[in-house]
């Protein structure tokens, strides 16, 4: 019994020191869509999904005319952040399985969502940046 309530209080640590947990991270994807709104950027909401990734999450497509965000949402931030440990840190391998972006991907994490933004336009970058924090896998500029 001890030992249990030992492995409690560390993983417990471990998700409140990684953020996971920690004020100021509750943030879904209709949080996400309603602040990115507020950018200057113009966009649709599309249902085709046009990578597969096998993350436990639901997938939303943000369309933007220089490319798309992917916002996959978990039921809480701990599977987020489980699932999240599959993504290699360059951002080519997720699990088992490895993939051939047309341009730089850039995974960002926060509440329940991982964002996916693959391309290299500044302004985009500075505002996922701003809204989501520095990207945890890809490309950090």
């Amino acid at each position: 019994m001890k030992l249990l309530k030992l492995l409690f209080i560390v993983l417990l640590s471990v998700f409140i020191f990684s953020g996971a947990v920690s004020a100021g991270t509750t943030i879904d994807k209709n949080e996400f869509i309603s602040q990115f709104e507020k950018s200057d950027f113009e966009f649709n909401i599309i249902d085709q999904v046009d990578i597969e990734i096998n993350f436990a999450a639901s997938q939303t497509i943000l369309k933007l005319d220089d490319g798309r965000i992917h916002i996959f949402e978990f039921r809480d931030p701990i599977e987020m952040e489980n699932e999240s440990l599959f993504v290699s840190k360059d951002g080519f391998r997720i699990g088992h399985s490895f993939y051939s972006w047309v341009s730089q991907p850039h995974f960002y994490k926060k509440g329940n969502i991982i964002v996916l933004y693959v391309g290299e336009n500044k302004e985009i970058i500075r505002c996922l940046d701003k809204l989501l924090g520095k990207p945890f896998a890809g490309q950090n500029d």
